[in-house]
C-alpha cells in the first residue's frame, strides 16, 4: 500500500499551493513515504485569519484520524507560532485527543532544526506582515533563539506567496545582515525555497533552513528515518 514506510497525516493552510510538492520533491527518491492532507480554510494571513483558522483544527484531526497516521503535522508556520509556545502546545493537545501517533508542528520543526545546527543567533526573511512577524521573534526567544536581523514582504495573499519566483526569495534573502548568526531562516511553508537553498549556502557560509526542510526533517527525524537527502541543504544532506 502507499505509505507502507511513513504514512503521514498533514494539516495545512487551504490557500497553500507550495508545500505540498516541495515535500514531495524532497521525498521522491524515499521509498514508502505518502502523506495525506486535510486543508483549514485559511483566506486572510493576518493574525486574526490564523487564529480563525487554528478554530478547524479539531475538524482536521478527526478527518486526518480516519487514515491511521503513522505521524501528524500540523504544517503551517506562523498558525504554529502566533500563539507562543503555549500556543503551538494547545495545537498538538488539541490533535492528540483524535490521533495515537507522534505530532509534530512546522515552527516546532524550525526549532528542532535551528537547534540542530547550535544556532542561537538567526537572521530571517518571512512573507508575513509586521505584526506576525514580531509575533514569530518572540516565539523564537521563548527557545532561547535571538532573530539579529529580519525582512518581511508583507504579502498579504497566500496565492501571490505561492506565485513568487524562488529567485525572488534568493534576492531578498542576499540582503539579510548575516554577519555574526549561525543560521538563516526562510520561513513559511507556502513560499518556494527549496531550489535556492544549497546556492544561497554557499554563498553566505551558513546553513539555510526553510519552513518546508525543517517540517521535512522534523517529520523523518521523529519516524526514526535518517537517509541523508542531498539538494536541499546542510540540514537533509548531514543528516
Amino acid at each position: 500500500m502507499h505509505g507502507w514506510r511513513l504514512r503521514i497525516g498533514v494539516m495545512l493552510p487551504s490557500s497553500c499551493t507550495v508545500y505540498e510538492p516541495e515535500f514531495a520533491q524532497i521525498v521522491s527518491t524515499q521509498n514508502g513515504i505518502y502523506s495525506y492532507t486535510s486543508r483549514l480554510f485559511l483566506k486572510d494571513t493576518g493574525y486574526e485569519g490564523l487564529a480563525e483558522m487554528n478554530k478547524r483544527i479539531e475538524d482536521c484531526s478527526e478527518q486526518l484520524a480516519t487514515i491511521d497516521p503513522d505521524i501528524v503535522c500540523y504544517m503551517c508556520t506562523a498558525g504554529s507560532f502566533i500563539g507562543g509556545s503555549d500556543g503551538e502546545q494547545r495545537i498538538i493537545d488539541t490533535i492528540s485527543k483524535h490521533v495515537k501517533c507522534p505530532i509534530v508542528t512546522t515552527s516546532g520543526g524550525v526549532v528542532s532544526s535551528l537547534k540542530n545546527f547550535d544556532a542561537t543567533k538567526i537572521a530571517m526573511l518571512a512573507p508575513y506582515d509586521k505584526e506576525v512577524v514580531e509575533r514569530e521573534v518572540f516565539f523564537f526567544s521563548q527557545h532561547g533563539i535571538k532573530v539579529k536581523d529580519y525582512l518581511y514582504q508583507d504579502i498579504p495573499d497566500n496565492i501571490d506567496r505561492g506565485k513568487q519566483l524562488p529567485e525572488i526569495t534568493y534576492n531578498y534573502a542576499k540582503k539579510l545582515k548575516y554577519q555574526g548568526v549561525d543560521a538563516i531562516l526562510l520561513s513559511c511553508g507556502n513560499i518556494r525555497s527549496i531550489e535556492i537553498i544549497e546556492t544561497l549556502e554557499k554563498d553566505v557560509g551558513l546553513p539555510v533552513i526553510s519552513s518546508v526542510t525543517a517540517t521535512a526533517w522534523k517529520i523523518l527525524r521523529t519516524a526514526g528515518i535518517k537517509d541523508k537527502i542531498n539538494g536541499y541543504g546542510k540540514l537533509l544532506s548531514d543528516f
